[in-house]
């Protein structure tokens, strides 16, 4: 939108941030140490914001000491496309001054992780086989082959990950930088569910003077004196994005559900540039893949054990021929082309291949996730009825399968070198396919911006008052580090609030001549975040945490004259609507069965269980 002296403003901040993710989180609260009156907007509602920041691994990459060797390997990892230096030298400055980052500015002593404490947990995850354990053990052996990621480019041995403790895929990250927004409340708005639709540029100087964005059914002009930050995130949601960008038809969503491109449709608006938007991570079985999940809903990641790459089963192309090693496995999103490191080889509709035995093997396995990939199975009694049914060639899949099982009596896969341990011959039917396709963890390209995380546009200006930090546009070039996605939230959020906030010789102030011309209510332009009471009666207590993958749980307690329990009413949750929802609906009768809050975790839903437990606990401890 091009801004007039006419245009009729709702309501006037210092800084505007766009996307509440960790970028957004933290490019706030910085805005906000810095003077700044800051309204923080995103897309989804409450409880579901957060971007890929929330559901990550939690962990970030850390360098300690070894800044200048840092900066050559990330140099290394982004050729042989062209770079920004001074970018990359701001990030491996901000990757090797980590640790005191967590100390300094989210108050805790962060868990490091190495080598021998990450195989350790490993070994002991192992020996419990649950859909729980298989899921830690796979954010572990990402994090042991992070250190560093790609060896071969690098002397490092001391690249480490850090986190906010020892556990996995909990949202802790999230949650502190979070709280840091909540803490600050008097400085900084939140709307939810209020997407941003449009910046609004002086079409003279190319200023960027606020955002339009809509709230409550309603347009609203945000005015922002000193500047805008785009934290919206990447397009895992954007199925057009994805087949102009990545040349996919779709990819299934390990992360976020409402990345849909608006980073990059803003930046675009003002002219900027684009930054490698063709980069991305793919996580799961084999290269990167999951079973078919319905659009609209979050893909479960499902772990490449043993149980998919061992025995008498591969996985076939469009075709029904095999097109890479089934017991290798992706490094960092990606695969080894002939000694080039690329991402995942696509196709429209690729399968798992098996035979009766790896049927039954496989139907025995009590993981949740693998059970409802079973639920798609396609039957064939012969190999010519498979390929009819998943569209394959008939003589193609057999000539798969007949090499295969040579290729097992020999010893030896002359095709992929798949280690023969690992093979074993098909028997004569029936045949069976499971429908796979790639899982997206994150998009790495979008808008171009400079170390100052200010936004540089197609003649490589930059866009005044414009900044943007993490998912809208990495600074990860290329190959990816392990840990650096979150580390980029936490350097350039920091970077964006901080120079956002500064009144610029430029300062748009005359906006606020007109304020709530539309007039809008108090309540359309009021902040989301309030404080709230909940009503208790006899021998009720009101129960927190904020434990679970969603915002705060909370629950009222009802225990009787002995203090057992009677009753548990969740009163505020936001858990995902699959296994998280399952884990609200079930685990409060379960307790009161069991007259304690201790009980098993919902499977699939560990987090939602531990938090509402926390939460539980927390009511019980307030009884005298």
């Amino acid at each position: 939108m091009q801004y007039t002296k006419n245009i009729n403003w709702d309501i006037d901040y210092d800084v505007i941030v766009a996307g509440f993710g960790g970028a957004g989180a933290t490019a706030a609260r910085f805005a906000a140490d810095n003077g700044a009156k800051v309204l923080l907007i995103d897309s989804a509602p409450e409880g579901h914001e957060g971007g890929n920041t929330r559901y990550a691994s939690q962990f970030v990459a850390y360098e300690p000491g070894a800044t200048a060797e840092f900066k050559e390997y990330l140099k290394k990892l982004a050729a042989p496309y062209d770079y920004d230096e001074e970018l990359l030298d701001t990030m491996a400055d901000g990757v090797s001054h980590m640790k005191e980052y967590f100390e300094k500015y989210l108050g805790v002593e962060p868990f490091i992780y190495d080598r021998k404490s990450a195989n350790a947990q490993i070994q002991e995850l192992k020996k419990l086989n649950t859909q729980n354990a298989m899921e830690s053990i796979g954010g572990l052996q990402s994090i042991m082959e992070a250190m560093p990621s790609f060896p071969e480019y690098t002397k490092l041995r001391d690249t480490a990950i850090i986190g906010m403790h020892a556990n996995l895929s909990d949202g802790a990250l999230y949650k502190a930088l979070q709280q840091e927004v909540v803490k600050r409340t008097d400085k900084i708005d939140v709307w939810y569910n209020s997407p941003v639709c449009h910046l609004i540029q002086s079409p003279e100087t190319k200023t960027v003077m606020g955002v339009q964005a809509k709230r409550n059914g309603q347009l609203v002009n945000i005015h922002a004196n000193n500047g805008v930050i785009i934290t919206a995130g990447g397009f895992e949601n954007d199925r057009a994005k994805l087949q102009m960008f990545f040349g996919v038809k779709e990819m299934a969503p390990l992360g976020a559900m409402y990345n849909h491109g608006a980073s990059i449709n803003l930046g675009l608006e003002a002219n900027a540039n684009l930054f490698h938007p063709g980069n991305y991570l793919s996580n799961g079985i084999y290269y990167g893949m999951t079973y078919k999940y319905f659009e609209g809903k979050r893909s479960p990641y499902l772990a490449n054990y043993e149980e998919f790459y061992k025995g008498s089963i591969f996985l076939a192309g469009d075709d029904g021929s095999r097109y890479f090693k089934e017991d290798s496995s992706l490094r960092e999103g990606f695969v080894d082309n002939n000694g080039t490191w690329v991402p995942p080889y696509k196709q429209v509709h690729p399968h798992m291949i098996f035979d009766q035995k790896k049927y039954e093997q496989l139907s025995q396995n009590q993981n949740e996730f693998l059970q409802k990939a079973l639920a798609q199975v396609t039957k064939g009694d012969s190999l010519e009825e498979l390929a009819g049914k998943i569209s394959a060639d008939p003589e193609v899949l057999k000539r798969t399968v007949n090499d295969f099982n040579y290729f097992a009596e020999e010893h030896r896969d002359y095709q992929f070198n798949r280690k023969p341990e690992n093979m074993t011959a098909f028997d004569q039917g029936p045949y069976y396919a499971i429908p796979l396709m790639l899982a997206l963890t994150t998009t790495l390209g979008g808008i171009k911006r400079n170390s100052k995380a200010e936004v540089i546009d197609v003649n490589g200006n930059a866009i005044p008052h414009l900044y943007s930090a993490g998912e809208a546009g990495s600074a990860v070039l290329n190959l990816y580090q392990g840990g650096c996605c979150l580390a980029d939230c936490l350097i350039f959020g920091k970077i964006a609030g901080e120079n956002a906030a500064q009144a610029k010789a430029d300062s748009t102030t005359d906006g606020q001549a007109n304020l709530n011309a539309t007039k809008l209510s108090a309540a359309d332009l009021a902040s989301d975040i309030k404080e709230e009471e909940y009503s208790t009666g006899t021998n009720q207590y009101i129960g927190k945490s904020q434990i679970g993958m969603g915002d705060e749980i909370v629950v009222r307690v009802t225990v009787d004259d002995h203090k057992n329990l009677k009753n548990v009413e969740v009163l505020k949750q936001a858990e995902s609507d699959d296994y998280g929802l399952k884990a609200i609906k079930e685990l409060p009768q379960e307790m009161v069965k069991q007259n304690s809050y201790e009980v098993d975790a919902v499977s699939g839903a560990s987090n939602t269980s531990r938090g509402l437990k926390d939460a539980v606990k927390n009511a019980l401890d307030k009884i005298n």
